[in-house]
């Protein structure tokens, strides 16, 4: 990852953010089943902070954490956003609907004291986007991890984006990849908000994180000393 201060948007970038998370805001959808309810919520969390991007300019403040994307993304951006406050992670993988390769990616490289937590169903969820004309559908997942010593979260958004209405499995393989990190976090007040199941050592203080994710000890190892000092 490049230096995130050299990355910022420009506002003609911005103005192009603030268009398409505004179509990509389920508003109008009309969901398909009921478990889709907090997919859209989520999705217009996400929607709100590319917003909040626009207005805010994109001053960086803090250093993200090293998280390498997976193999074969194109489209890669990368910049921060609210004012410093997140950076944003996007791109695009090839990848035949229901296969889940970021997710698959993000969980072997986001390791300790990254706390995995459950959002809703895990399964794909699909609801129709009113908001565009034509309609479009829109297949989602949601995954969430935090860094309760940290005071970070970090979303990963996959979505497909099909030219119509009502289409139960995507007419492409274009899996578009959203991965946000949000600095200075109470993660309990965003557990409870968002009402993710996590594990219990997530709503306990933990030590400093490792600055490089792929630092993190692989599961069932011995964990190294607490680090010290901030994460850079």
């Amino acid at each position: 990852m490049g230096d995130p201060r050299t990355r910022c948007s420009q506002p003609a970038t911005q103005r192009n953010l603030l268009s398409r998370w505004r179509a990509d805001t389920p508003e109008a959808a009309r969901p398909l089943n009921a478990n889709v309810r907090a997919q859209m919520v989520a999705a217009r969390l996400l929607s709100v902070m590319i917003v909040a991007a626009a207005l805010a300019g994109c001053t960086q403040r803090e250093t993200p954490t090293v998280i390498p994307v997976p193999p074969g993304a194109t489209d890669l951006r990368q910049f921060p956003f609210v004012n410093g406050k997140a950076f944003q992670t996007d791109f695009t993988l090839r990848a035949r609907f229901p296969e889940t390769p970021a997710l698959q990616h993000y969980v072997k490289v986001v390791g300790e004291p990254w706390v995995r937590c459950e959002w809703s169903q895990p399964e794909w969820q699909r609801f129709v986007d009113g908001t565009v004309t034509p309609n479009q559908t829109v297949h989602q997942q949601i995954h969430m991890w935090i860094n309760p010593g940290a005071r970070r979260t970090l979303l990963l958004s996959t979505r497909y984006y099909s030219a119509t209405a009502h289409n139960r499995v995507p007419d492409n393989d274009n899996q578009r990849v959203v991965v946000v990190e949000y600095f200075g976090e109470d993660t309990k007040e965003v557990i409870s908000r968002l009402g993710l199941t996590c594990p219990l050592e997530a709503v306990r203080s933990r030590p400093a994180p490792h600055g490089d994710a792929r630092d993190a000890p692989p599961p069932g190892s011995a964990s190294p000393a607490p680090a010290r000092g901030r994460e850079r």
